[in-house]
């Protein structure tokens, strides 16, 4: 795939840093983003609405380098190949439990992305959190009832 690797990254105003401003569709673009759901060292995962399809969808895009040595925002190209071989495997996939991807491409601003059927739910963290309140609430069942709360 010819995608320069070292070309301007998200535009400006747009920050990669955590707890930032999501990067924004640009306004030709089919996709309109509702906000951001995660973020990670690689990339972004934002909510977008596909107004072509009238559907909501998860949008991954591939973040730039933070400092960059030459003041840009370019992304590594080892970064954009992982990146890009991310979306072409989890496309090849047909399981209940991946993910499909829909499409991969560079929007006008050159960013990378690829599309996703959104799922709702709890994240990883949310789910970890819940069962260690559930370990605890097992062990004070068992505390103070001498058994415990999942032997009812």
């Amino acid at each position: 795939m010819g995608v320069e690797t070292t070309g301007e990254g998200p535009p400006e105003g747009a920050s990669t840093s955590p707890g930032a401003a999501e990067p924004a569709a640009p306004a030709d673009s089919r996709y309109r983003v509702l906000g951001e759901i995660a973020r990670g060292g690689m990339g972004a995962i934002l909510r977008v609405r596909d107004d072509d399809l009238g559907r909501d969808l998860a949008m991954k895009v591939v973040l730039g380098r933070e400092g960059a040595s030459d003041g840009s925002k370019a992304i590594e190209e080892r970064a954009l190949v992982r990146f890009l071989e991310e979306a072409q495997i989890t496309g090849q996939l047909e399981h209940p439990g991946v993910v499909p991807v829909h499409e991969v491409g560079l929007d006008a601003e050159g960013r990378v992305y690829f599309t996703m059927r959104l799922v709702e739910g709890r994240n990883l963290e949310e789910v970890f959190r819940l069962e260690r309140y559930l370990a605890h609430v097992d062990a004070v069942f068992e505390r103070v009832f001498g058994g415990s709360a999942g032997a009812r």
